[in-house]
């Protein structure tokens, strides 16, 4: 009738009495019949899942139903249909009859895809005739079906990978067998270009699940996909503004809305299928390094032309005009991080190292890893020359920088400039901020945007040099001197100077010569030492008074003004924060130190003069090598040296601070209403306690309890009151560190410093100590 009233011109308000009663009669009788079919198709999905398979595969006409009914959209019969080859698909099929369904969906899809057209052209027409405007979206209005579809495939296929690897052939690359599965992948890969991300995401893990697997990479045949898909991916992963969504202004803002409820609903989805694709982004990149290089490499050089310069300067933030993160240029760069690093930690190192004594004989590999090294040159040099103008391209050039550490390692030529970048955006102005800061700015007068820039940058910093710290010793005194005049330079927030500390720490661990690496070392941490030996650090820590002193917790009569003074909390603050950076960026070199010793294997500390007869060769344990000298300790590592300017200061600073539990000093800090809360557990360990809805941030998150400490009062705010309680369980923690890993590494048991291990006994034994801890700070105790 439809068909009918189209082809003469009319429309359904201009059909007779007659004609309309058949068309409703014709309506009902098809409505009737798909809820007939659509209640079918539930019951038989629960048969195809139950029943064993002779019983439903013995006839060929019962599979044949289900793909035929894939073109019938009414009463979501297509979508059920495609349900119920699914729960057949997630059984062990024989391979023959694999085979025949491989061969058999395709056609039937491609069916349904022409049926489908066909209804949807028919729509236009009649929408054109009855004068209507808006045409219907087909994408929209089919989304369910093709993502039920696009799950159905992936199964058929990822639940049968034996039937391929097993088949000689479609491993030898030809024949029908061959072509059908080819056929059948190149379904799915055209399926990835819906612009629904909900289609990739279901086929992601069948394509980590066919990468993975070693003959399916020698047999070749996923080389005419590979690129494709590492296309689609990267299309996949880039965000969208919601907001565009819910205003309608994005171009396919229908599908979208079909896709997903709302944005936190988008925001899951995109973290799931973020995390999957590193997997398939990393087996793309070892299965096929040339081709996955080379688009990969026309990627970002496409991306680095269209939206470098921050095109097309949207979503601007009106005080200073720079890019925000919703801005489009943004949400590229933000994509580009994750494939880039995944897929140059799978390429194999024979297609990007340049070793002469490779089999040059090989033509196929030879070809591959001149292709290789090719583009990584060219994406490197890219990514290193690129000097964009915006904070927040700033900070995805330092993380597309972090993520070159893997290439580095076979062709460091680019390696210094960057690590230069990296430098200068540690200690670069605050572009953020419209006016200038001054140059003795202080963590808190930093604009966020700026803090996060820092820190990436420190982070990728530290990141590069625990990868390729070999390529950075032959600059290691330009490094030094240039890490030096940052650290005096007073530019640098305290997070960033223990990122400098970290990277020349791990600069230091490659050094060859034992001497040399430890002096460099002590270098390094001079000022740190210094700091602790300095008269002001001495008098902080004389005493458990004196500690309690230097953060704020005294006994004057104005006490509770002095909390909320600004000037008082600068000045206890910045007291307390160079006695605890010095402490843990002794921490942290000491751990750097400690990995890079484990790693050593060329300087084992000699044994003692042992008499042949005494070593019983079939005794059930190894003679004690006995005391082992920090000279010979330090031929490991070079940390061990300064044990003992270290230890003294260390367990000082533990005593003092331990002692602020004891009965008599509780008495004493409980009963004032200010002062108890140094006795207080801080936000972090009361976060860590206890699960947390991560969705919303826990304890952190908006509405969350951090900074309750004290009623009121919020921890980030002008107040001394609320940080007591972490500053002292962060202190106390560092040295349990230490001097843990000092017992690790037996420094405490070296004979230079024998003279000191009985006033470390007396503090780490100590019974007023063990019986005033409260139960978390004993657990910290044993586990250090």
């Amino acid at each position: 009738m439809r068909t009918f009233l189209i082809s003469n011109g009319r429309t359904l308000s201009q059909m007779t009495a007659n004609e309309a009663t058949m068309y409703r009669q014709e309506i009902e009788r098809k409505e009737m019949s798909s809820r007939l079919i659509s209640e079918c198709l539930v019951t038989l999905e629960r048969f195809c899942f139950s029943m064993p398979l002779d019983w439903i595969l013995g006839k060929e006409e019962f599979v044949a139903a289900f793909l035929h009914l894939l073109r019938e959209p009414s009463g979501e019969i297509q979508i059920k249909a495609a349900a119920c080859v699914e729960k057949l698909a997630n059984r062990k099929l024989e391979p023959k009859t694999w085979r025949q369904l491989i061969s058999q969906l395709p056609q039937s899809i491609g069916e349904a895809n022409a049926v489908a057209q066909t209804d949807m052209d028919e729509a236009r027409v009649e929408a054109a005739v009855n004068g209507g405007d808006e045409t219907p979206d087909a994408l929209t209005i089919q989304l369910e079906f093709h993502i039920g579809l696009a799950r159905m495939l992936s199964v058929m296929m990822s639940a049968h990978l034996a039937n391929i690897t097993t088949d000689k052939e479609i491993m030898s690359g030809s024949g029908p067998t061959f072509q059908s599965v080819s056929a059948f992948l190149r379904l799915l890969v055209d399926m990835l270009h819906h612009p629904s991300g909900r289609i990739a995401g279901e086929q992601i893990n069948m394509w980590i699940a066919l990468l993975r697997d070693p003959h399916n990479a020698k047999s070749g045949i996923l080389t005419p996909f590979a690129q494709e898909l590492l296309t689609c991916y990267m299309d996949c992963i880039v965000r969208i503004r919601w907001e565009d969504v819910e205003e309608e202004t994005h171009p396919q803002s229908s599908i979208f809305a079909a896709s997903w409820d709302d944005e936190d609903e988008y925001e899951l989805w995109m973290t799931h299928i973020r995390s999957k694709a590193s997997q398939l982004f990393k087996f793309l990149g070892h299965v096929e390094p040339g081709m996955v290089s080379s688009a990969l490499n026309s990627r970002i050089q496409g991306i680095l032309a269209q939206y470098g310069n921050g095109q097309p300067g949207d979503h601007l933030d009106p005080s200073n005009n720079q890019l925000t993160q919703q801005s489009d240029a943004c949400f590229q760069f933000e994509a580009l991080h994750q494939p880039v690093e995944y897929v140059l930690n799978g390429v194999p190192s024979w297609a990007v190292e340049d070793n002469k004594q490779q089999n040059r004989q090989d033509n196929k590999r030879e070809m591959t890893r001149s292709q290789v090294r090719n583009a990584l040159a060219q994406l490197a040099n890219a990514i290193v020359s690129w000097s964009p103008n915006y904070l927040w391209l700033k900070f995805w050039r330092a993380a597309l920088l972090d993520s070159l550490k893997t290439y580095w390692k076979y062709e460091p030529s680019t390696l210094l400039p960057a690590i230069e970048s990296l430098f200068g955006y540690m200690s670069g102005p605050d572009e953020w901020r419209s006016s200038p800061s001054p140059t003795n700015e202080q963590e808190q007068d930093i604009s966020t945007e700026t803090t996060g820039l820092r820190k990436k940058s420190g982070v990728a910093l530290v990141s590069i040099s625990k990868n390729v710290p070999q390529h950075l010793v032959p600059w290691l005194s330009q490094l030094s001197n240039a890490t030096n005049s940052l650290l005096s330079s007073n530019k640098l927030l305290p997070m960033s100077e223990m990122h400098m500390y970290e990277f020349l720490s791990c600069v230091a661990t490659a050094v060859e010569e034992p001497v040399a690496r430890s002096t460099f070392v002590a270098n390094v941490l001079a000022s740190s030492l210094n700091t602790l030996e300095s008269p002001e650090v001495t008098q902080s820590i004389s005493s458990v008074d004196s500690l309690l002193a230097s953060i704020g917790v005294t006994n004057e009569s104005n006490l509770e003004a002095r909390m909320t003074d600004p000037e008082n909390v600068k000045a206890v603050t910045d007291r307390y924060c160079r006695m605890f950076s010095s402490v843990n960026q002794l921490l942290s070199v000491g751990k750097r130190c400690h990995e890079a010793a484990r790693k050593r294997y060329k300087n084992f500390i000699p044994l003692q003069d042992l008499s042949i007869p005494v070593v019983d060769l079939h005794a059930s344990h190894f003679p004690d090598e006995g005391p082992v000298s920090i000279q010979e300790l330090s031929l490991n590592d070079p940390f061990a040296p300064l044990a003992h300017r270290i230890l003294p200061v260390v367990t000082q600073i533990l005593d003092v601070t331990l002692g602020i539990w004891h009965p008599d000093r509780q008495a004493m800090l409980l009963p004032n209403s200010i002062q108890r809360y140094a006795l207080a557990i801080s936000d972090d360990e009361a976060y860590l306690s206890q699960k947390h809805d991560s969705k919303n941030g826990g304890v952190f998150g908006e509405g969350g309890t951090a900074g309750s400490v004290v009623a009121g009062v919020d921890r980030r705010a002008t107040n001394l009151v609320p940080r007591w309680s972490g500053w002292l369980n962060e202190l106390r923690n560092t040295c349990f560190q230490l001097l843990g890993m000092f017992a690790g590494e037996r420094v405490l048991y070296a004979p230079e410093v024998a003279g000191f291990f009985p006033k470390f006994v007396s503090v780490i034994a100590d019974p007023v100590h063990l019986q005033a801890m409260e139960h978390r700070h004993f657990n910290q105790f044993l586990k250090q």
